[in-house]
């Protein structure tokens, strides 16, 4: 099977201006039905793994949901991604990708500071006409995230 690099490059890139334009429902469409979606991170203090997220759809869309009962620094978001590896992952119907992120938040004066950086580590299935993501693993080097951290990365 040929590698639709173009196809995962895509999906990757519009799941991330889909979350800066708070398409949620569009950017729910962009997953299979039983997808998974973790947030991650290693702590040096306590030398573990920490798992902040893990959620499927129903919890996700839920949580999308009660975003505006929350508060939200007044600014907009912005991810920037660079997609560094896609490869076959054991079956012909599944692709696995690794993507530096960084996602900044800009307010309303208009200053811009660096919210997070980390990784995806997604987990695309390529079976139907386009490719849609099974599971992603946001792995955040980040852990100070201050206001505005309910916002899904």
């Amino acid at each position: 099977m040929k590698v639709d690099r173009e196809g995962v490059r895509d999906l990757i890139n519009r799941s991330c201006l889909l979350l800066d334009e708070e398409r949620f429902q569009e950017y729910l469409d962009l997953y299979v039905d039983d997808f998974r979606y973790r947030v991650t991170a290693f702590s040096h203090e306590l030398r573990k793994e920490m798992v902040w997220l893990d959620l499927g759809r129903t919890d996700l869309k839920d949580m999308f949901e009660m975003l505006p009962e929350h508060v939200k620094p007044a600014g907009t978001f912005a991810r920037h991604v660079n997609i560094c590896a896609i490869q076959q992952n054991g079956g012909a119907d599944l692709l696995e990708a690794v993507s530096t992120l960084a996602i900044y938040f800009t307010d309303q004066q208009g200053q811009t500071r660096i919210l997070g950086i980390g990784r995806y580590k997604d987990s695309i299935d390529v079976s139907a006409n386009e490719p849609r993501l099974r599971e992603r693993e946001v792995r955040l080097d980040t852990r100070a995230l201050g206001a505005g951290s309910l916002i899904p990365f």
